[in-house]
């Protein structure tokens, strides 16, 4: 069967009515097998975001489809020549497969791979980089020969839960130990005429993120980068909530940004949170998360959880894989080189995978006993090519759970971190993306089913 299935490029903007139609619905099948709980992404808004320009990233997607029905879907991206960041982050490649439930373990998933390496030889990457968070997705690329580089998980804050004390003294508390701080909100995106010193400064602070054993390259982030990433945002309804701290200097010493969308009225999507290591031991990052979480909480009574993802070194990432139960919190990043394993690759390959390398996000440790730090994909997704595909901070996110369960957590059965898997297939390079594969699912935070990122 597999003989006669032939991927087929798609382009968005040229897709006819019957693509549409069959994309919805295996994205939509995808969407009850992974979150079945979650409310889906409108059928317009993904059309929107998936049609809009990327002028930063190259992005290919393709389709096997058979009798009319999608089979299975892939997405890959990689940096753009002449993008910021493209000499640190080229040699990178992020790929995304998924197979439909009732058409795996017919060869399908390994099919897709003579044209990644088709992809990667185009691009001269050298690195490929997948997020898997299904047993079937750990199997298939432990079979392919790769490595855990960095854990993820996704963790969500019941508003029911929260000591609202606690949240205040934190508030009241941040311009205590920080009497010269400035604290800036803005409920939207920061104005445009702040975006040429907003961008650098968000870089930076996105660099000080923990990223393992992951290879990578520097975070570059432009005011063109910014309008791109809030355009989008914007195409999906994303509501933009931004909160940050600045020294007398004009030095950002902290920041926080979470979104809300009419579709997905009671889960508002934490993106990034980070505090500059010189600033960290004052209570920063308490002061922003709060201060947040309360204008949230007052804004939208209709929201019950927050979202948040998380990668990399942490005191509440598990150093382990379980394969026991469901999904556990903690998903691995994967990477590995192409000349190891060959063995294990000749004696077949498990069940189609679900090998997804899209919204990425990462936590840090603020260095206080009651700090930390994460950040969050909008459909999801990684390797920080683009701000939605970012990581997430989360500060003193183990207090304000305090008196919530564990099942309250309600661990998605796709993490929202940047779980990231590379495969080292030569020696050339592997590009961040931020589609499902890495950002065609992303950022802003939410999650596309060909879309990771943000």
């Amino acid at each position: 069967m597999v003989k006669n299935l032939v991927p087929v490029e798609v382009d968005p903007n040229s897709a006819d009515a019957d693509f549409w139609r069959r994309y919805h619905a295996f994205r939509r099948e995808r969407h009850a097998e992974t979150r079945p709980d979650d409310p889906v992404r409108p059928d317009e808004l993904e059309e929107h975001y998936m049609k809009h320009e990327r002028p930063f990233d190259i992005i290919h997607r393709y389709e096997i489809s058979d009798g009319g029905r999608m089979l299975s879907w892939f997405t890959a991206t990689s940096v753009k020549p002449g993008a910021p960041g493209y000499e640190q982050n080229h040699h990178l490649f992020e790929a995304m497969a998924e197979v439909g439930r009732d058409h795996r373990r017919q060869g399908i998933g390994r099919s897709w791979l003579p044209l990644v390496l088709e992809l990667m030889d185009r691009h001269g990457c050298t690195v490929l980089s997948c997020d898997a968070e299904e047993d079937s997705g750990h199997e298939f690329l432990k079979w392919l020969g790769a490595e855990p580089k960095i854990w993820g998980a996704e963790n969500r804050l019941r508003l029911a839960d929260v000591d609202w004390q606690m949240v205040q003294s934190w508030i009241d508390d941040g311009p205590v130990r920080s009497p010269h701080t400035k604290l800036e909100v803005y409920d939207d995106h920061p104005p445009e005429s702040m975006w040429d010193e907003f961008a650098p400064q968000l870089a930076a602070l996105l660099n000080t993120m923990p990223f393992d054993d992951l290879d990578h390259g520097e975070v570059v982030i432009t005011a063109a980068q910014l309008r791109n990433w809030y355009e989008r945002m914007d195409l999906l309804q994303e509501v933009h909530h931004l909160v940050l701290t600045r020294e007398p200097d004009g030095t950002i010493s902290g920041m926080t940004d979470v979104a809300w969308a009419p579709h997905r009225p009671t889960i508002v999507e934490q993106m990034f949170t980070g505090v500059r290591p010189e600033t960290r031991g004052r209570g920063i990052g308490k002061w922003i998360k709060a201060l947040m979480l309360d204008r949230i909480h007052r804004r939208y009574p209709e929201v019950e959880w927050i979202s948040t993802g998380n990668a990399g070194s942490g005191r509440w990432r598990g150093a382990r894989f379980r394969r026991d139960g469901p999904l556990p919190p903690e998903v691995p990043h994967e990477q590995h080189h192409s000349d190891h394993d060959q063995k294990r690759r000749q004696g077949g390959a498990p069940d189609d995978a679900v090998v997804d390398p899209a919204d990425v996000e990462y936590r840090l440790e603020e260095n206080e006993s009651d700090h930390e730090y994460q950040h969050r994909p909008e459909d999801q997704r990684t390797a920080l090519s683009q701000l939605l595909l970012v990581a997430i901070a989360q500060a003193g996110e183990k207090d304000a759970k305090a008196h919530s369960t564990r099942q309250n957590e309600r661990p998605r059965v796709r993490p929202a971190g940047p779980i990231t898997g590379a495969v080292l297939v030569g020696e050339h390079k592997a590009g961040h993306g931020q589609d499902a594969a890495g950002d065609d699912r992303a950022g802003a935070q939410a999650h596309e089913a060909d879309d990771q990122q943000r």
